[in-house]
């Protein structure tokens, strides 16, 4: 697609440059993308400028950095585990503060479909809804903002 994407991704555990080369070079389609890649993931890059695609490493828990994130997201993807495994991540102000920094209409995706996530997404401001799984997960949980907060 045509276009600027602006990922940001929070990790409080990023993969090391050797593992992401490694894992990158499995899939061969992305033989190309991942090689021009890989000399920023060697030098440790935490922000990449290209002309299509600016990316940005925000290294520490979530629950830190996203209240205190300078941005505002079109799209989320949370993949904190589930809760009865991470319940940190499944927090009420954690969740909230990614409401606060959603554009309106924002998109929300997860792999977990446990209530008590759905329930805090809508607490912070999302219209929620339980949606077939994706692989061998049988269901999962997506969500829009209708109103930015």
């Amino acid at each position: 697609q045509p276009g600027m994407l602006k990922y940001t991704s929070f990790e409080a555990f990023p993969v090391s440059s050797e593992a992401m080369i490694r894992a990158q070079s499995r899939f061969v389609e992305l033989e190309e993308v991942a090689s021009e890649f890989a000399q920023y993931w060697q030098c440790g890059a935490t922000e990449i400028e290209l002309p299509d695609l600016r990316f940005r490493l925000i290294k520490g828990d979530a629950r830190l950095t996203v209240p205190v994130w300078d941005g505002c997201a079109d799209a989320w993807f949370l993949d904190g585990f589930s809760p009865a495994k991470n319940p940190e991540m499944w927090q009420n102000d954690l969740l909230a503060a990614v409401g606060t920094h959603s554009a309106a209409n924002a998109t929300l995706a997860t792999f977990t479909a446990a209530g008590v996530v759905r329930r805090r997404l809508t607490y912070a401001g999302f219209s929620v809804a339980r949606s077939s799984g994706f692989g061998r997960k049988r269901h999962m949980t997506t969500a829009r903002l209708e109103v930015a907060l």
